[in-house]
């Protein structure tokens, strides 16, 4: 459980680097989820650091994830915000079950294509998501009740050409150097919230979430717990067992970098209690920054310490200012994740081959974006089991 904690040069480079694009997309996934920037935060150093002390890959990072802020942005949307907290502690209750029960057996035989094709699904609910916030809106119902004329205003405007040149930077950074774009962009979004060049005012975090305080607890008031509440949960736990494999899986592949199913979930299983203890939000891990971690040299768990430690560090000393980052540099962010979500070498590798599976993961994409993620979920893993079952034997 405590292994030894190097603090090597390698570790404390990669823990350091992560941390630092950490705090910018946990606040934007956060914010995508439904939830405030805080709790963000929140659910990313919790996450963390008892992932950290349970899991066993020292590069898996686990907190705040695209994979579930569609599915959570969805519900929230629909249910407000107050439901959080019961989704947080019924999925938090469900990771454990499953986690009791023993289904990390089972968590190999989901095919990669299976999980692609869902992402597809929450990646097009993540830009969707974003919309309003690109054309200048406050909400997505205020821009649907808005005349067409606003969707080509001088407000809207302004924010379009913020927005693409946003997104293009965060790829010619990814393309070009190896320097985390969010982080970047987020500092371009504090001077242009805080001294407003344009003429038109620009809709920030302060003017969502009012200016925004640095804190690691927020007491939990949860609802009612509802069936439509219980079958999200059921998504969620799902999405962050599988998820957390699967990242695991992904660096091991990448850096040579061993772990243990069992151990991991056990850490997936405490990271979660400990969010719904604290206030913050559903945790599973996240590909890109876990890739991120094992690229930048993690070897042992001090990088993982180095990570919410610097984390916390920049949050308190910088969270005021983050309230002056505009809505529409945080679509950019979200919305170059949903794009980095999707493995297209893998999609083209299937479309070319004409494989079955590129077919089914798209049908898996369109149930996930259309109707319930669930649906998907169920379908891909019952398709992946009787494959493995009868195919495979």
């Amino acid at each position: 459980m405590f292994p030894n904690y190097s603090f090597s040069k390698a570790n404390i480079h990669a823990g350091i680097a992560v941390g630092l694009v950490n705090v910018p997309l946990s606040i934007a996934i956060a914010v995508a989820s439904g939830a405030t920037p805080e709790v963000g935060i929140i659910t990313s150093f919790w996450a963390g650091l008892l992932f950290t002390i349970f899991g066993s890959c020292p590069a898996n990072v686990v907190g705040t994830a695209a994979a579930i802020s569609g599915v959570l942005g969805v519900v929230v949307a629909k249910l407000g915000p107050e439901c959080l907290p019961t989704i947080t502690l019924t999925s938090s209750a469900l990771i454990a079950i499953f986690y009791f029960i023993g289904i990390h057996r089972y968590c190999r035989m989901v095919s990669y294509e299976i999980i692609l094709g869902v992402t597809i699904g929450i990646a097009g609910l993540i830009a969707l998501g974003q919309s309003c916030y690109i054309f200048g809106f406050t909400s997505i119902p205020e821009m649907k009740n808005a005349p067409l004329t606003n969707f080509y205003s001088q407000s809207a405007l302004i924010n379009i050409f913020i927005f693409v040149i946003a997104l293009t930077l965060l790829f010619i950074l990814k393309l070009k150097t190896k320097f985390p774009g969010a982080i970047l962009i987020f500092a371009l979004g504090v001077v242009l919230g805080y001294f407003q060049f344009f003429p038109d005012k620009l809709y920030t975090l302060k003017d969502s979430f009012g200016t925004l305080t640095f804190k690691l607890f927020i007491l939990p008031k949860p609802t009612m717990l509802t069936f439509e509440i219980i079958e999200v949960s059921m998504v969620i736990a799902f999405i962050c067992i599988i998820d957390t494999v699967l990242s695991a899986k992904l660096v091991e592949q990448q850096c040579a970098i061993g772990f243990d199913d069992k151990k991991e979930l056990k850490g997936l299983t405490v990271a979660n209690i400990f969010c719904a203890l604290t206030g913050g939000i559903p945790a599973t891990a996240s590909f890109s920054r876990s890739s991120f971690m094992g690229q930048s040299g993690a070897t042992d768990k001090s990088a993982g310490i180095l990570n919410v430690g610097t984390m916390v560090i920049i949050s308190a000393v910088f969270f005021y200012l983050f309230s002056y980052v505009p809505m529409v540099i945080i679509a950019a962010i979200l919305f170059y994740i949903a794009l980095t979500l999707i493995d297209y070498s893998a999609l083209i590798k299937l479309f070319k081959t004409k494989n079955h599976y590129f077919w089914i993961l798209i049908s898996l994409g369109v149930i996930t974006y259309l109707a319930n993620p669930l649906v998907a979920i169920i379908i891909g893993v019952s398709y992946g089991w009787l494959k493995n079952k009868f195919v495979g034997s």
